[in-house]
């Protein structure tokens, strides 16, 4: 009963046409003020100290365990790391990236320049590579290995090195 009388109304009322004048603007700063109190003094301790402030805030927040430990792990670290997953965590990872990869293919492969004629010129786009990416790999406290996952293989894939 409240369906058909929601459907009603709906099939009643007319939509109005809005040119972009006519919308209001709502601009809210995307990044929580208390977060954004917290992060600004460390984020110009790190600009302005550098590694020694990094390792500080790594040592305060839990990220390292000791003021020796190294910030960026090294191949052999890397693989030492991957051998102590059990193999079961192992095999689900290896799953995960053979289809994110095949999806990536078929992805990569829709994705083409595109031109249009239009009077007083052309539009379109140009699909170019990049040679480096930026990939954010969580650890700590909440390690995921998706964002890992979804990041380097999309961006191997792309041609990345």
């Amino acid at each position: 009963h409240r369906c058909v009388e929601a459907a009603t109304r709906m099939a009643s009322t007319v939509l109005k046409r809005l040119k972009p004048g006519d919308i209001p603007v709502i601009r809210r700063d995307p990044v929580d003020p208390k977060a954004r109190d917290i992060a600004t003094p460390i984020v110009e301790d790190v600009k302005l100290r550098g590694m020694e402030a990094v390792r500080e805030y790594a040592l305060k927040f839990g990220e390292i365990s000791s003021p020796d430990e190294p910030l960026v792990l090294g191949k052999a670290e890397l693989e030492a790391a991957w051998l102590r997953l059990d193999p079961e965590t192992r095999n689900c990872l290896i799953r995960t990236v053979h289809r994110v990869r095949r999806f990536a293919l078929i992805q990569k492969q829709a994705i083409r320049d595109t031109r249009l004629d239009i009077p007083g010129g052309s539009a379109g786009h140009t699909v170019a590579a990049v040679e480096n990416a930026g990939c954010y790999a969580p650890g700590g406290r909440y390690p995921l290995p998706s964002a890992v996952v979804m990041t380097v293989v999309t961006a191997r894939v792309a041609g990345c090195t």
